[in-house]
């Protein structure tokens, strides 16, 4: 994954990395261009938003589902980054979300 350290400070760098992210994960996995867009957007946003590296955001989605949004294991972790429904719902809860999707890309 081309990544690199920066995460743009304004709109059009973070599409130009959006952009890159995105090109990459269509390289090298069967991803639609729509999909690969909105995990690129997401990991941005949850990476400024929460402060975690965008590296660690893209590596655990790629190491747990390469990156498909409708991966289940055999566990019943869900979605891209592979989360159980009953973290799921905790985080939900904390987050004041009332629905959610786990195999909607923004939500997971």
């Amino acid at each position: 994954m081309c990544v690199g350290l920066f995460i743009g400070s304004t709109q059009q760098e973070d599409a130009e990395l959006i952009k890159a992210i995105s090109k990459d994960m269509r390289a090298k996995y069967k991803i639609s261009r729509a999909d690969a867009w909105v995990i690129a957007e997401s990991a941005i946003r949850n990476s400024k938003r929460y402060d975690v590296p965008l590296e660690l955001i893209l590596s655990v989605a790629e190491v747990e589902s390469a990156f498909d949004r409708t991966a289940l294991s055999h566990a019943g972790a869900q979605g891209v980054m592979q989360i159980m429904p009953a973290t799921a719902a905790q985080i939900a809860k904390q987050l004041g979300v009332k629905e959610y999707d786990m195999f909607d890309l923004r939500n997971n």
